[in-house]
């Protein structure tokens, strides 16, 4: 069947379908920081050019495998993939990533930041129990909340 013989509906459907996809892409990638987009960006294209040279009808290797080949090309060609073709320097410290729960400060008209959860679902929680037990501020608004997450990354700079 041809597609111009599916249902005009099916066809619709299909189609948002499509753009519903994409929306949840793009918004996942403006959710990103640089460096995480970096990191993706580098991944993805190595792992690409890789996926292209695999031999036809050869098993697939297990990710761990991928994972390091896709590294490791992306090594050999810094210039091309710099976020994963250098290699860290020893002494940096690790990227690491936290959530908050923020609240909304209606009177200040800013949020103000909660302490930090470990991880995601850590927040989630948190909020969940403040939106359940504390849903109203003293003067009777609903409370405002959102959970946010902090990523931070430390380089090295050159000494100049």
């Amino acid at each position: 069947m041809a597609a111009t013989d599916l249902p005009a509906p099916l066809i619709s459907y299909l189609e948002k379908r499509d753009n519903d996809r994409a929306e949840a892409a793009a918004a996942l990638w403006a959710a990103l920081t640089d460096r995480e987009r970096a990191l993706v960006k580098d991944a993805a294209v190595m792992g690409y050019v890789q996926g292209m040279q695999h031999p036809s009808g050869e098993r697939i290797p297990k990710d761990s495998r991928i994972t390091y080949i896709v590294v490791d090309a992306c090594r050999a060609f810094p210039d091309l993939y710099p976020t994963l073709g250098v290699a860290a320097a020893p002494d940096a410290r690790p990227a690491y990533s936290r959530w908050r729960v923020e609240t909304r400060d209606p009177d200040a008209d800013e949020w103000a930041p909660g302490m930090p959860f470990g991880s995601s679902d850590e927040a989630h929680a948190r909020r969940a129990l403040l939106d359940t037990h504390h849903p109203k501020c003293r003067d009777g608004r609903p409370v405002e909340r959102r959970v946010v997450r902090e990523t931070t990354t430390w380089t090295i700079e050159e000494t100049r």
